[in-house]
């Protein structure tokens, strides 16, 4: 199994910020994380000694990359069938989860306006302080995060915010006209189902239990 040392070097050399991440898991381990995202050798260097088996995060920032981060399968061949465009060359990654893509691109004065944005069970657009694992990293289901293209990171395309903004969700409000409340940005509902067993089906951007996982947990 790769150090973290040995998978965060040539991501940093690529210039995508970086932060340790739980060993085998998905969770980042730092306090105001994002502040400590890094390219910086002697800090990759210190965290291995703190922990050789840490996971790598990649993390989006506005001058640095932006990463559409897939939900489903397919996705890409998808929206080049709806834009009629090609994706350029760039890193991509295939998940350790859902096996689903990971697509890096360097930021653009559009992906920056675009900010972070999501399509529940579609996609999320990892932009601002927000962060994919990174290639070689492992989960406990002893999958690994793999680099499917090799390639040179590439700027942001203009054609795919379109796509973004057309396809992204609108911000819901409450009764009262509150935004919802946001979970913690750490939060994995997948696998939050999966360890508690959640039957269920999505119906739009909500997800249906089976029954009321409330009372099924509270024997």
């Amino acid at each position: 199994m790769a150090t973290f040392l040995e998978i965060a070097m040539p991501l940093i050399q690529r210039g995508i910020p970086v932060i340790p991440v739980a060993p085998l898991e998905k969770a980042g381990v730092l306090p105001n994380q994002y502040a400590y995202a890094t390219t910086d050798p002697s800090q990759i260097v210190q965290w291995n000694k703190e922990n050789p088996n840490f996971n790598v995060g990649c993390v989006g920032k506005p001058n640095g990359i932006v990463v559409l981060d897939c939900d489903v399968l397919g996705l890409t061949g998808r929206i080049e069938r709806e834009t009629g465009n090609k994706f350029p060359p760039t890193l991509v990654v295939r998940s350790a989860g859902k096996g689903c893509d990971h697509l890096y691109f360097k930021q653009t004065p559009i992906s920056r306006g675009l900010g972070n944005q999501k399509a529940a069970g579609l996609f999320d657009l990892q932009s601002v302080d927000k962060y994919v694992v990174g290639p070689g990293s492992r989960l406990a289901n002893g999958k690994t995060y793999d680099i499917l293209t090799d390639a040179p990171i590439t700027d942001f395309p203009d054609w795919l915010a379109v796509w973004i903004t057309s396809n992204a969700d609108i911000p819901k409000k409450h009764a009262n006209g509150k935004d919802a409340r946001p979970v913690h940005e750490d939060f994995d509902f997948d696998a939050f189902v999966e360890f508690y067993d959640i039957g269920g089906h999505q119906d739009g951007d909500w997800f249906i239990t089976d029954v009321c996982p409330v009372a099924q947990h509270s024997a």
